[in-house]
């Protein structure tokens, strides 16, 4: 269901939120929008926008050579090389967790591989 929009939409962005909402950051202000009476609310879909994604990914490689037709690959992949925070989708349930951003998705992963081609 879609809620009433009776304010325009104000966005925070990174604001904490209040410590008894479970902490995470208040994306959009909930004072915009109210519980419709019956139905659908009169509010569009993508009022508000949530977080972007940043992350910055590496891929290293060498290739080593053993004899003419044999050689070693050396591989290191780094995904969300900076760490950056991606953050979820703020919550879109009336009520007073409304436009709170409580989780992330997971840290940087790096990977190694080695092969070898003959």
């Amino acid at each position: 269901a879609r809620a009433n929009c009776i304010a325009p939409a104000v966005v925070f962005g990174t604001q904490n939120a209040p410590a008894a909402l479970g902490g995470g950051y208040q994306w959009f202000s909930p004072a915009s929008y109210a519980q419709p009476a019956s139905g659908f609310g009169n509010c569009g879909v993508g009022t508000v926008r949530g977080p972007g994604l940043n992350t910055v990914d590496l891929n290293v490689s060498k290739l080593f050579h053993v004899t003419e037709h044999q050689n070693v690959e050396f591989r290191a992949e780094f995904i969300n090389l900076s760490n950056t925070p991606i953050l979820n989708a703020p919550n879109r349930s009336i009520g007073s967790t409304l436009g709170v951003v409580n989780s992330s998705q997971g840290p940087r992963n790096i990977q190694f591989a080695l092969k070898y081609n003959f």
